[in-house]
């Protein structure tokens, strides 16, 4: 019989990996939080373009600023996104959405949106509830973990 702690990351990596299975056509989890990113901080520049600043990319998605490098220049090679600089901010760095990444984003978010209705359909309002604060009490537990394994 296994312990509860055995039992828990079981069902993590359970659920992970059905998930996983669902869409092997998704993007890698942090490219999409990088998308997903530009979405939430995009505003429109002077020039008439929706971009967000690489800054608010990484404090929203919660990356060093070497992953943040490396996942845009992986996006921008994919021809999802550009960088751009722009003329009234010198120090600032931008990035926007081609079509190709906004298509990409808009598909990732109706996975996620389908995947969660049906799922979640199956349970009521409490118990969904309930769920969301399981989940944001097992969040709360890894960050801790996480923050003092720094």
């Amino acid at each position: 019989m296994l312990g509860i702690h055995d039992q828990l990351l079981y069902k993590i990596r359970e659920v992970r990996n059905r998930l996983a299975a669902l869409d092997k056509d998704s993007l890698p989890e942090s490219c999409y939080l990088f998308l997903k990113a530009i979405s939430d901080a995009s505003t429109l520049l002077p020039a008439g373009i929706h971009a967000a600043k690489m800054s608010e990319v990484k404090k929203i998605c919660g990356f060093h600023k070497t992953k943040t490098a490396q996942i845009a220049k992986k996006l921008e090679d994919q021809g999802f996104i550009v960088k751009l600089n722009a003329d009234f901010d010198r120090r600032a760095k931008y990035v926007a959405f081609t079509q190709k990444g906004q298509a990409a984003l808009e598909n990732e978010v109706n996975v996620v949106h389908g995947i969660a209705e049906e799922v979640l359909g199956k349970l009521g309002d409490k118990e969904t509830l309930h769920f969301i604060s399981l989940l944001d009490t097992l969040s709360e537990a890894l960050a801790v973990k996480a923050k003092n394994k720094k």
